[in-house]
């Protein structure tokens, strides 16, 4: 699974888009949780991707993994979570989020601040109304050949989380590079 691709392009693009300006790596236990945020901040959905400080909060639908690539929404206002991530309330195994930077008809998508997001960050995703809350340990930027094996993972491993987005110039209509966050959960979930 770890040949399957995140793709996203801008037609007409000229000079491409952010990559991290620093990225980092942090242990988990090396990084402070975020504070809890109060049921009446939430949005009020039932599936979306959320990072209140990015002013994220973006409707999530599931994505499957066709010829290769996987499968994101049309509109860049949406993310996708992959279907063989790990289950919301699961102790293990990994999350994949992913959505377009941007769209030529609609400027900046949803993901588009993500290249800025700092340590500790607060990351929800809400799924069927339950909320699973992260803290970002991790942003880097990769080639887009291929992402690695370690988000495609499903319900094996270590619990993490990792939103993908499209950066760098432009190569021959599509972005040379993916921005990468990695986050671990904020506390156990359940069984």
């Amino acid at each position: 699974m770890g040949s399957a691709l995140v793709v996203g392009y801008r037609l007409g693009a000229p000079d491409g888009a952010p990559l991290p300006e620093r990225p980092f790596a942090l242990p988990a236990d090396r990084v402070r949780d975020p504070p809890p945020r109060a049921p009446d901040e939430r949005p009020d959905v039932d599936d979306a991707l959320v990072i209140p400080s990015l002013d994220v909060a973006a409707p999530l639908d599931l994505a499957a993994v066709v010829d290769g690539r996987l499968a994101l929404p049309d509109d860049v206002a949406r993310a996708a979570l992959w279907e063989g991530s790990a289950p919301l309330r699961s102790r293990r195994g990994a999350l994949l989020v992913a959505g377009h930077l941007d769209d030529v008809d609609r400027d900046h998508g949803a993901l588009f601040p993500l290249s800025t997001i700092s340590p500790g960050a607060a990351i929800e995703v809400v799924r069927g109304g339950q909320v699973s809350q992260w803290k970002v340990v991790g942003l880097t930027s990769i080639p887009k050949a291929a992402l690695p094996a370690e988000v495609w993972r499903g319900r094996g491993g270590e619990r993490r989380l990792y939103v993908v987005t499209c950066g760098g110039p432009v190569v021959a209509g599509h972005y040379r590079d993916n921005v990468l966050v990695t986050a671990a959960p904020v506390h156990a979930t359940g069984p």
